[in-house]
């Protein structure tokens, strides 16, 4: 399943259908420390919820991974 927060289904030239329910997933937040010595730590500051969308909930241009050519394996009709 691929969902994505809305901004990002915006760069993907794709827009939310109107009246869509977000999905809520956990994110964690986390903050960038410049010690003395210019060497960047990472700190686990907490969890929080961020709403993404589903992408059967979305309209607009195709996704890359949607126009995949398979190529031409054996027993590949017998799949079909």
């Amino acid at each position: 399943m691929d969902a994505r927060g809305y901004r990002q289904w915006q760069r993907a030239n794709r827009y939310v259908k109107k009246g869509s329910k977000a999905l809520y997933i956990i994110v964690s937040y986390i903050k960038v420390i410049e010690d003395e010595l210019d060497e960047r730590q990472h700190a686990l500051k907490g969890f929080g919820l961020s709403p993404v969308f589903a992408v059967e909930n979305t309209e607009g241009s195709d996704l890359e991974y949607e126009n995949i050519e398979l190529p031409d394996v054996p027993l590949m009709r017998r799949a079909e």
